[in-house]
């Protein structure tokens, strides 16, 4: 390993696909040097969550099996730190971790961080809130298995991919004939069935260092059932002082009990009617949007998740920051029409600071009916200082995006 006060730092990340593009920026800005190992098939990433980066050098970059990676290659390299970049890879990432730098997470546990079955199996023999669930696929589809409704999703799923409410039999049934895939082009074949809880929805944004756990941010999620799946239509910083105690509390023993020792992790929480926390799922990798979870704590006075791992873990300074009010709009072109450039919506609304748009000029959907969010066309961040201003713009762009009517 580098010695850190000797040598620029160096950190290598395990197949970056979320918020890749982000992270790789973030990590530049504190002049860490990045290496990349891909095991996944590039061919298959869905364009929302490709890796476009220009500030990694070409040599830095690594491609190849699980099965086939050279330990000796990369102890060589003198890695500082081994983030994991998507939930597969969370095991492969762990021992990397643990061969290579002086951080780790036991390797036992790695899977109760990728199965999301498991990971609320964990919390029930820990008398910790979870959602009942179970697993299914075709083949063992019973007459009942909850009241309906209840909710399903993949296994090992991730960006909302295949999650939707059921109300019936029928519509269990017709749903795992169905072919879902992942944003690197999984099939999934098994699937979670689930008690159906109604509250509201939170995103709690972590890095942990030997077993401590240090919050960015947490967030509340907007959202819409569309074809009977919710589908995110923006997120905010949660205010209320009582909430983020309540949440963070209890995703730090989740994290804890599930094994987090080191690491970056994106954990999304129901807040019930009782206001009881219960666990959806842990990702441990950043939290996603292209980076716009992130980009709001920042726009908030917080600090982010790698500006946390920055000075935790390099000791690097952080500059302070102005505050302001904030939100993240996920568009969808609900309408479907052909896709314009959504750049142009700047100039109508003063509250916009950012456009990330991920589909291209002219993109229409092959497919109507649910949507997630790799079908998002387009993040925009919202910036005021005037909370009124920002609270309107916010309103109508919504409204455009229902609509399609954009201009």
């Amino acid at each position: 390993m580098s010695t850190v006060l000797e040598n620029k730092p160096r950190v290598l990340i395990v197949d970056p696909v979320a918020s890749a593009d982000y992270l790789i920026t973030e990590l530049h800005k504190f002049a860490i040097e990045t290496f990349i190992l891909f095991t996944l098939d590039l061919t298959k990433i869905s364009s929302n969550f490709c890796f476009k980066s220009k500030l990694v050098n070409e040599k830095n970059i690594f491609i190849c099996e699980k099965t086939a990676i050279d330990i000796t290659k990369f102890t060589q390299l003198n890695i500082d730190y081994v983030i994991c970049g998507y939930e597969d890879s969370v095991a492969i990432a762990d021992y990397l971790m643990q061969q290579i730098t002086n951080y780790s997470n036991d390797l036992n546990t790695s899977e109760y961080r990728n199965n999301k079955y498991l990971m609320h199996q964990v919390l029930k023999d820990n008398q910790i809130n979870y959602l009942k669930q179970e697993i299914i696929n075709l083949k063992n589809i019973k007459n009942s298995h909850f009241n309906y409704p209840c909710f399903i999703k993949p296994l090992d799923g991730s960006a909302s991919v295949g999650t939707a409410i059921l109300n019936s039999q029928a519509e269990l049934v017709d749903y795992v004939k169905r072919d879902f895939y992942s944003p690197v082009g999984r099939n999934y074949s098994e699937f979670i069935i689930s008690e159906y809880i109604k509250g509201v929805e939170y995103a709690v944004g972590t890095f942990s260092k030997d077993g401590e756990h240090y919050v960015s941010s947490v967030q509340k999620y907007v959202t819409k059932i569309h074809h009977g799946a919710p589908v995110i239509l923006s997120f905010e910083l949660e205010n209320n002082k009582e909430i983020i105690a309540k949440v963070t509390e209890y995703a730090k023993i989740v994290l804890t009990k599930l094994g987090v020792r080191n690491g970056f992790a994106h954990t999304e929480i129901f807040l019930t009617a009782e206001n009881n926390p219960v666990l959806i799922e842990v990702n441990p990798r950043i939290s996603g949007a292209s980076g716009a979870l992130n980009t709001l704590a920042s726009y908030s006075g917080l600090d982010t998740q790698i500006e946390i791992f920055a000075q935790k873990i390099f000791n690097k300074e952080l500059a302070k920051k102005e505050k302001s009010f904030s939100k993240a709009i996920c568009l969808y072109n609900f309408s479907n029409k052909p896709l314009p450039d959504l750049n142009l919506l700047k100039l109508k609304y003063p509250s916009i600071n950012i456009v990330d748009q991920k589909k291209p000029v002219g993109y229409t959907r092959t497919t109507t009916s649910n949507l997630y969010k790799s079908d998002v066309v387009t993040f925009i961040i919202l910036k005021h200082k005037n909370i009124k201003q920002l609270e309107q713009d916010y309103k109508d762009i919504l409204q455009l995006d229902l609509s399609g009517n954009y201009f």
